[in-house]
């Protein structure tokens, strides 16, 4: 039996973009919005797929993918993106957001912070020792294989001869569109959904092509768990409006369509399980309505317990008037005393909470306090998710109430 230092051990490098979540042991990759991330319990968890739930008349939940979409970028990590008319990655730049910059004025003046600043002063004697995890820096075959390891990724994330940087959340400006030379440097796979359509018309269905081009892009990047690789990276896949007049060219039948849907989410969650990488799925409940009842088909059901997390924007413009009668009657009130709409413009609802590695979900601190009652708004530059709350009764205007000349003050008993 020989041992080892317990400093020599080195600790696995994580992938880029992602941080390690102690309580379920799981890897986390951002959404883009941060306080979707909170929702979640801190982020996508690696291995599982997301269904949102589109809104209706609306497109707010195209920015949710979008911002989706947008953070595999800034993360430094594949992108796989199925969705209908996307010829190439310039077509996709014009619908990702740009990177928010501050301006000046929101720069601090100090921001240099020198090495004496940081050197300990009481404690000087631990200045001399490297930090945490920094043992085997110093032995030679370490720093071997790691730069044997990141010289491909070093040419891959450097942009005019500057270096990028993997970020786990990025802040992002919805009023600008993302620099298209950020997007031709970055590792993007464009799935046109009308191209593919064409080309499997006669021999096999839209859903099984899809998920043939998605798989091999899994397995031939070296994302599967299954392939033995020395760094691990995760891949990013979007698929917007599945289950749309669009996939269903080769099923005449609404019954063919629900048996291809089926087995599509049932393939790609077994992807997704034995592979790095997460997936993010936009579903159009309309279409999947009763409209006599207005209840929903049992098929929606059957596709939510084949996705491991389950969101729902639900915009106040394109709500059912017959199940909106409170908040119509509220926002009918706000525009009969001319006053600004709702600050909120939809419900956000989770239908299913995602349990990896655990038997009970996790509850993040928005919901216990709001009681599961949230709410999205989307800002000028931001999209963010509240615990929603009804406005003040009779508005927010200031209310002066007219005194009595006889109890007014008089200027003179005011004078010194």
């Amino acid at each position: 039996m020989s041992f080892r230092k317990a400093g020599q051990q080195q600790q696995p490098k994580l992938p880029q973009g992602t941080k390690y979540n102690a309580n379920n042991s799981v890897l986390l990759v951002s959404t883009g919005i941060s306080s979707l991330d909170e929702v979640l319990g801190g982020g996508v968890a690696v291995g599982t797929v997301v269904l949102v739930l589109e809104d209706r008349l609306t497109g707010y939940s195209k920015t949710v993918q979008s911002l989706f979409e947008a953070q595999s970028i800034c993360s430094l990590q594949n992108l796989v993106v199925v969705r209908h008319a996307l010829e190439n990655k310039s077509v996709l730049a014009a619908t990702l957001p740009g990177i928010y910059k501050p301006s000046s004025a929101d720069k601090p003046s100090n921001t240099k912070n020198t090495a004496a600043d940081q050197n300990m002063k009481i404690a000087w004697r631990y200045n001399k020792l490297g930090s945490f995890g920094d043992n085997n820096k110093h032995d030679p075959k370490e720093k071997q294989k790691e730069a044997i390891i990141d010289q491909t990724a070093d040419q891959k994330n450097e942009l005019n001869g500057v270096k990028r940087e993997a970020e786990f959340n990025t802040v992002f400006d919805l009023t600008k569109s993302m620099d298209i030379g950020l997007v031709n440097s970055s590792d993007i796979e464009c799935i046109d959904l009308q191209e593919v359509a064409k080309q499997c018309k006669d021999t096999k269905s839209t859903y099984a092509s899809v998920f043939e081009r998605i798989s091999l892009s899994i397995e031939e990047g070296g994302y599967s768990s299954l392939q033995v690789a020395g760094k691990r990276e995760v891949a990013r896949v979007s698929i917007h409006n599945i289950g749309s007049p669009l996939w269903d060219v080769d099923c005449e039948e609404s019954n063919g369509r629900d048996k291809e849907l089926l087995n599509f989410f049932h393939s790609l969650r077994g992807l997704m399980r034995y592979s790095f990488g997460v997936c993010m799925v936009s579903l159009s409940p309309s279409l999947f309505t009763n409209h006599l009842t207005m209840g929903r088909l049992a098929i929606l059901r059957k596709i939510e317990q084949l996705c491991d997390s389950v969101i729902e924007l639900e915009s106040f413009e394109g709500k059912h008037p017959v199940n909106n009668k409170l908040l119509s009657g509220i926002l009918s009130t706000q525009r009969s005393s001319q006053e600004p709409p709702s600050e909120y413009h939809g419900m956000f609802y989770i239908n299913k909470r995602p349990t990896i590695n655990s038997l009970v979900p996790t509850f993040s601190a928005m919901i216990l306090s709001g009681h599961g009652n949230l709410a999205f708004k989307l800002k000028r530059k931001k999209f963010s998710i509240e615990t929603f709350h009804l406005p003040i009764e009779g508005g927010t205007k200031d209310r002066q109430i007219p005194q009595d000349s006889t109890t007014r003050p008089s200027k003179d008993s005011l004078e010194f």
